[in-house]
């Protein structure tokens, strides 16, 4: 019940501390969990209320620029506009405009005027305002230009011209076709109503060195904060740091996902000036966060954005004492922990070290009780358990021994069975499968008589047929029979089928006092049945009272059934044998009269001398002696020859023989050359009815369709005397008979041409 001690010790340092570490890994981090999810929480909402910050020192930063921008807009748009009213420039300009008047001499002195007029508003207050002016018609033309190259180039279809004329506002575009291919421009856009209803349009081009002045002023509120446009055909621009001018930039992947389309989807309120701050990654692949707006008298957008190194600086200059924080927290925790562990898990190692101990076999220990709670109540029990097995492990002990003593004998019971088993499959005698069973029940079970009782043909007598015992040997030797349903357990049985158990042959009423067998306390008897049929009876005596158990009488009846098998296999076996023998008897005189009718009186004899095989003499049959033989004859002639003779033999009957013949001078006849002669002779036997039964078919074969040829012309008959004609003759012919008589009429009537009297002079044929 116990395991060895080498066993048991790498199991239990298999096992030793896992409750400790168990605990220790289940509690520290559930411990340690929420001082993280706080520690998280106060970062994240620092870094959001530094976000906040920032954000709105970006937009603080934002609005300057944009209201900077849109000041110079509007002054810009103020001044031309003012100027666009004067009468003398609003006299040249309808003149100018007038269809035909660009042909005529006066327009060069006009377009001069216009020109000079719009450049005086840069020299109001001594700032250039606009670097170039143009007059474009309604169809689109650029009528006037301070750049003359410009002049007579159409716009109408352009997406500038048509954003300035639907807007009557300012407009950041780059490369505007066919003005320029590589510049930023800035428009600012007066429409001009000429006289004739049709409205033409003044363009200012802003000089970009106050977009350019805003733009750095974004580095005077930080020096880390940059700044940048997105124009309307969405082309980014931002100062070169080194020569101080607006600069095209290529956007990178972010900035092209998150800030474009410009207008239509990622500033919010493009119409009312509100600002979006976002994180992402610029040209030099910088992440940032940025604050764009959209400013719609530019229709651009604004862009400022600081690096998160500078945003979160203070941030991560609060990470390091935070981590330090947090991991003297853990160490703290851990400490205090293992050590609240190791008081809880202590009493819990001391009960394990009792268990194994017990478990070993040591059934005397047990734990002390010092606490009161779940722990000291779990000692109690385990001292309560203890006992009870302590108490249960004696008696299994007890209980294992019996179990195994029955088992035991149980086995070898069921062992005779298998060797009653076996030896009613080998052993076909029944009188030895008597005995032997007899032997083997003694054997196994320990009882001092076994007897088998069959009844005899009359049902009245169930006769000993085996038994062990020197008592059942005395009583084989005198016939000894008890009469079926008077005498004894036996009787009863025989005539009732039921088994009988006498577990004290004194108080048994069935009971027979054999004197032979004296010692008799207790009996069973058990019917052999075939088919609810009983055959006879095995009885079963011991010394002692109360011999036969339950399993006993279990066992018995399974033998019973058995030898009732095996008896009647016997009977069958030898009904089949004696049926075998009788068909083989039928077949062979069968056979024998079959060649004798085949053969009739004359035997058929043929002879080979090595050159040819010719019909044998009277003379060559007497003296090989190849006459009908039964068994293998060997024999010498008169010449001093060798012969052989072999029968040929079908069905065990013999239909002639074979006779072989050597000289003196050669070898004698041999055990192999007798096998190969007879091996040959039982194939010529089964050729020989072979071709005696296809002879016989094919005369059955030939009568019938004689027959049927015969049936074939009486059928072709056309009246009485040619069908008898036709019988009579085919009949002879078919039978060879030389005379043939066909009568019609009653049996009287050939009475009366049988008697002598009544025949005529001449038999009718």
């Amino acid at each position: 019940m116990s395991l060895a001690t080498e066993t048991t010790q790498p199991i239990s340092s298999k096992f030793q501390g896992r409750i400790l570490r168990t605990f220790m890994l289940v509690v520290l981090p559930l411990a340690i969990l929420p001082i993280i999810i706080i520690a998280s929480i106060f970062v994240m909402r620092a870094k959001n209320i530094i976000l906040e910050q920032f954000d709105i020192q970006l937009n603080a930063n934002s609005d300057i620029l944009a209201n900077d921008i849109e000041s110079w807009l509007t002054t810009g748009n103020i001044r031309l506009d003012a100027a666009t009213h004067q009468p003398s420039l609003q006299e040249a300009l309808d003149q100018a405009l007038t269809p035909g008047f660009q042909e005529t001499t006066e327009f060069a002195a006009r377009r001069e005027y216009i020109l000079t007029t719009l450049q005086a508003i840069n020299h109001k207050r001594g700032t250039v305002t606009f670097d170039d002016f143009l007059i474009v018609t309604p169809s689109g033309e650029v009528l006037i230009s301070s750049n003359q190259q410009w002049e007579k180039s159409n716009i109408a279809n352009t997406e500038y011209f048509r954003t300035l004329t639907e807007a009557s506002d300012s407009l950041a575009y780059y490369a505007p076709k066919p003005l320029t291919s590589d510049q930023l421009v800035i428009f600012t856009h007066v429409p001009y109503q000429h006289k004739e209803s049709s409205t033409a349009h003044i363009l200012g081009i802003l000089n970009p060195l106050k977009l350019q002045a805003v733009l750095e002023s974004a580095v005077d509120y930080d020096p880390n904060i940059s700044s940048y446009i997105i124009t309307k055909n969405e082309r980014f621009f931002d100062i070169d740091p080194h020569k101080g001018d607006l600069r095209i930039l290529e956007p990178s992947a972010d900035q092209t996902e998150k800030l474009l389309p410009l207008e239509a989807q990622n500033i919010p309120g493009s119409n009312n000036n509100q600002t979006k701050a976002i994180s992402l990654r610029t040209f030099d692949h910088t992440q940032v966060i940025a604050n764009y707006r959209w400013i719609p008298s530019l229709k651009t957008g604004l862009v400022i954005e600081i690096p998160e190194t500078v945003v979160f600086q203070q941030l991560r200059s609060i990470i390091p004492f935070a981590i330090a924080i947090l991991g003297f927290l853990v160490v703290f925790l851990g400490i205090s922990l293992l050590l609240a562990t190791r008081r809880l898990v202590g009493p819990i190692q001391t009960l394990t070290q009792t268990v194994q101990a017990f478990r070993q076999g040591d059934w005397d220990q047990h734990v002390a009780v010092k606490q009161n709670n779940e722990i000291g109540l779990l000692s109690y029990t385990f001292n309560q358990m203890a006992a009870e097995l302590s108490n249960l492990y004696h008696s299994m002990e007890t209980q294992v021994k019996e179990r195994t003593n029955e088992l035991q004998t149980r086995s070898s019971q069921f062992e005779a069975t298998a060797q009653v088993a076996r030896a009613s499959a080998a052993i076909r005698d029944i009188d030895t499968l008597l005995i032997n069973t007899t032997k083997l029940i003694s054997q196994y079970f320990g009882f001092y008589h076994v007897g088998i009782f069959l009844l005899d043909e009359n049902k009245r007598y169930a006769i000993l047929q085996a038994a062990n015992s020197e008592g059942g040997q005395q009583m084989l030797a005198r016939g000894h029979k008890l009469r079926v349903g008077r005498t004894g357990v036996v009787g009863y049985v025989a005539e009732t089928g039921l088994a009988r158990i006498a577990l004290d042959v004194g108080a048994d009423r069935y009971f027979f006092d054999n004197p032979n067998l004296p010692e008799t306390r207790s009996e069973a008897a058990l019917a052999l049945k075939i088919q609810n049929r009983v055959i006879g009876v095995l009885d079963v005596q011991s010394k002692e009272s109360e011999s036969f158990s339950e399993a006993d009488t279990e066992v018995l009846q399974i033998m019973t059934d058995q030898i009732s098998l095996a008896i009647e296999n016997a009977h069958l076996l030898d009904e089949g044998q004696r049926t075998i023998r009788e068909l083989q008897s039928l077949s062979g005189e069968y056979i024998h009269q079959t060649w004798g009718q085949y053969l009739g009186d004359q035997s058929k004899a043929y002879h080979y001398d090595r050159v040819r095989v010719a019909p044998a003499s009277q003379h060559q049959i007497t003296s090989m002696g190849a006459i009908q033989q039964n068994q293998i004859q060997m024999r010498k002639d008169s010449d001093g020859g060798q012969i052989l003779t072999i029968p040929i033999v079908f069905r065990e009957r013999s239909i002639g023989s074979i006779a072989l013949r050597r000289d003196s001078d050669e070898p004698v006849w041999t055990s192999d050359d007798q096998e190969l002669a007879q091996e040959v002779s039982i194939q010529i036997a089964v050729a020989l009815e072979n071709a005696r039964l296809l002879e016989k078919f094919q005369d059955r074969v030939t009568r019938e369709q004689l027959s049927r040829e015969i049936t074939e012309k009486m059928q072709l008959a056309t009246d009485m005397d040619d069908l008898v004609q036709s019988t009579i003759q085919d009949i002879s012919s078919a039978l060879s008979a030389s005379d043939v008589v066909l009568h019609l009429g009653t049996e009287a009537e050939l009475q009366d041409r049988l008697n002598p009297s009544s025949l005529p002079g001449d038999n009718q044929q």
